[in-house]
This record gives structure tokens, C-alpha cells and sequence, in this order.
């Protein structure tokens, strides 16, 4: 398999770490496994989850709050906001749940 150097643009042997030309250290593949693929896509699609959930409660706190403080608020926007996250929410749910179940053996 052929590499190229990015040090000088030759190209070398797949079994090559140095370049013979110009003594550039080529970078060494990272082998990741597939629970550490896994991990990582597990925390990113939590992360989201979690961010969404929390800004849903904030809004419907907000919108509740403005509806007491002032007798009236802006609701249709404020329930319409909610009702975004809410589905965001739902549909993140459902993608944590499908991560879970496909969780490959340590």
C-alpha cells in the first residue's frame, strides 16, 4: 500500500515510519475498537439528549412563570418551542435506546 509524505510529497512503502527523503515521521494508524466507536457515539447522543431535555423544562418553567407573573404570555410561541424539544427529545430517546441495544461486547 502506497503513502504519501507529507513532508515532501514522495511516495513510500506501507511499511514505512520515516521518510528516507526528509526524515518526516509518518503518524501511526489508531486502531479504535468498536466499543470505544461505540462509547463515543453513546456519550455525544446522551449529551444532545440531556441538553435538549434540560432547555424543554426550561422553556415550559419559563412559559408557566410568564403566565403567572403577568396574567398572560406569549404562549403560542413558547408552547411551539416546547413542543420542538419535546419531539427532539422523543427522537434522541429513541436513538439512545437504539445505541444501548447494539453495544458490542467488551
Amino acid at each position: 500500500m502506497a503513502v504519501v509524505c507529507k513532508g515532501c510529497g514522495r511516495q513510500l512503502l506501507g511499511t514505512e515510519s520515516v521518510c528516507p527523503e526528509c526524515n518526516t515521521t509518518l503518524p501511526v494508524a489508531q486502531d479504535t475498537s468498536p466499543l470505544e466507536e461505540w462509547e463515543s457515539e453513546f456519550n455525544r447522543v446522551r449529551m444532545h439528549w440531556i441538553i435538549v431535555v434540560i432547555i424543554f423544562w426550561v422553556t415550559a418553567a419559563v412559559t408557566t412563570g410568564l403566565f403567572f407573573i403577568k396574567g398572560s404570555a406569549y404562549l403560542n410561541e413558547l408552547v411551539f418551542i416546547a413542543a420542538i424539544f419535546m419531539v427532539l427529545g422523543v427522537y434522541l430517546k429513541t436513538k439512545v435506546l437504539r445505541l444501548q441495544r447494539k453495544k458490542p461486547k467488551a
